[in-house]
């Protein structure tokens, strides 16, 4: 099980333009309308090195062109997994050239066809995307303080075998958020 500690990264023009913040305390799921970042990072649990080769491959076999702003996108969320679109429009904009969100809607939709990243509901508002490779679990959402926490997709396994058997469903729990409360919220 891993918990997920939220960051926040700086805009373009601040002191250090690329730089993670660690100390920030951004809600991972950003409840508070009008949030316009919230990504979380693992801290050195996620690498986007070795992505070029494999990010080239899966859009060639799919039919589709490798682009900039694909690579940008891919790498963005190999950094910051759990990411919503506009959190990655912000975060591949630290660099330069910028790229308007519809081009990263664009990138994230082939993305998803060539198979690289997936996309999870985590509330009500944007999905999330992360790297295919890392998209096998669950994610706990504390309707407190607004913690997600990573599970293994196994110990839902009892659950997806029930609905096989009693409803012939197959269930991907992995495309879902179960929302409730943490340790720490829990009276």
């Amino acid at each position: 099980m891993r918990i997920l500690r939220p960051v926040r990264l700086r805009r373009r023009g601040s002191s250090s333009r690329s730089s993670v913040n660690s100390s920030s305390t951004v809600p991972s799921v950003c409840p508070e309308a009008g949030r316009s970042l919230c990504i979380d990072v693992y801290s050195g649990q996620v690498s986007s090195s070795g992505t070029g080769t494999e990010l080239a491959a899966s859009l060639r076999a799919v039919g589709l062109r490798v682009t900039a702003t694909r690579e940008r996108v891919y790498a963005a969320i190999a950094r910051s997994p759990h990411a919503t679109p506009e959190a990655l429009t912000e975060l591949v904009n630290l660099d330069e050239p910028a790229i308007p969100p519809s081009s990263v809607y664009r990138a994230l939709d082939a993305l998803e066809e060539a198979g690289l990243v997936t996309h999870t509901h985590l509330d009500h508002h944007a999905p999330t995307y992360h790297r295919a490779d890392h998209a096998q679990h669950l994610h706990l959402v504390c309707r407190e303080c607004g913690a997600v926490t990573e599970s293994p997709a196994s110990v839902a396994d009892d659950l997806v075998a029930t609905l096989a058997d009693r409803h012939g469903f197959a269930a991907d729990v992995t495309h879902m958020a179960i929302h409730g409360r943490c340790a720490a919220c829990r009276p």
